[in-house]
């Protein structure tokens, strides 16, 4: 193999490790899990978000992620969406730069009225490999520009899903038990109604002629 083929395949190994990180933390987000939010930071990094003053771990991650956990527990989010399409990088050594661009989608409870915020983030990051593994050093949030808040209308299908087969926080949502739940022959008692949602729709619609 020439040098100049071996340099360009070590880019797109580091490029995908990097991009590997970005999806971490927004799997961290949805999933509210405060390990893996703290695994894809240095222990020295720096955190800054649009919303609140720079957060310097600064040694201790733990402290960290405790104030993270704490921001979830007071939000008024029951879930959360982070789909973050695309992330552009450049690397250079042991040191890259990276520009996301990201979609938030979080259905909120105000007053007991239940609304959709959309809004459009941005995540420009340094990131370091330090002993062959890449991390984030330093983390700037951005707002995209865009926001919506709407009050949501009924769902027509979420409601009527399985309660096993729902999007959860950590350690309750599936992917935690992706490896068992995913095995053969380890299809689960279901839990649901005996009919499908539209085939019960359908019902109510004869019922009512």
């Amino acid at each position: 193999m020439d040098a100049e083929l071996e340099r360009k395949l070590r880019e797109l190994v580091d490029k995908q490790e990097i991009r590997e990180v970005v999806l971490l933390y927004a799997r961290a987000q949805e999933r509210r899990d405060g390990a893996l939010f703290a695994s894809v930071f240095h222990p020295d990094a720096i955190y800054e978000h649009y919303e609140m003053p720079p957060y310097l771990i600064d040694g201790d991650l733990d402290g960290f992620v405790a104030f993270v956990e704490k921001a979830w527990a007071a939000s008024p989010l029951k879930s959360k969406g982070l789909h973050v399409p695309d992330t552009l990088t450049e690397v250079d050594g042991d040191e890259a730069f990276a520009e996301s661009h990201a979609l938030s989608l979080n259905p909120v409870d105000q007053e007991g009225v239940r609304h959709d915020y959309l809004r459009t983030l941005r995540f420009l990051d340094r990131f370091e490999r330090r002993d062959g593994v890449w991390k984030i050093a330093h983390r700037l949030v951005l707002s995209g520009g865009y926001e919506r808040w709407v009050a949501a209308s009924p769902p027509p299908f979420a409601g009527a899903a399985s309660p096993e087969l729902r999007s959860g926080f950590y350690p309750d949502d599936p992917f935690y038990g992706i490896r068992e739940r995913l095995r053969p022959g380890s299809v689960a008692q279901r839990t649901t109604e005996e009919q499908p949602f539209y085939l019960r729709d359908a019902d109510v619609a004869e019922a009512g002629r």
